[in-house]
């Protein structure tokens, strides 16, 4: 925080930066970003892992749920996710999205409880864009 605090930034905007990883040096990146500056799936070790689990449940056929958002990016991550689990032998997966005057933005209970009552014998829920 005091690096952020150092760049010029206001103490409480330096302390909001700093609760979401923002360092100084990356700060410049945070307010401008670059498609270059994109990280890598590498740089996220548990994406095999999890990517690993999602084939494991699609090949045995459990039932998953993609649970996405109503905004674009929710609407495309949850249809593209969707169908790459689908192209899966066997797989049964289901996209998910809330009603988004009546039940709110991301994981809220009115979806979730929904989501269970559409798909009582889920085995795996995914989600896209719940940020």
């Amino acid at each position: 925080m005091q690096g952020l605090e150092a760049a010029g930034y206001t103490p409480l905007f330096a302390r909001l930066l700093a609760q979401r990883g923002v360092t100084a040096p990356d700060a410049a990146d945070w307010f401008a970003p670059s498609v270059r500056n994109l990280r890598t799936p590498d740089a996220w070790p548990v994406l095999g892992r999890i990517a690993d689990e999602i084939l494991a449940f699609a090949q045995k056929g459990a039932p998953i749920v993609v649970f996405g958002d109503y905004d674009c990016d929710g609407v495309s991550a949850t249809a593209i996710l969707a169908l790459a689990i689908r192209a899966v032998p066997g797989a049964r997966v289901r996209p998910f999205l809330p009603e988004r005057l009546t039940e709110g933005y991301g994981m809220q209970e009115p979806s979730v409880a929904r989501m269970r009552r559409e798909n009582p014998d889920v085995a795996l829920v995914v989600t896209v864009d719940n940020g």
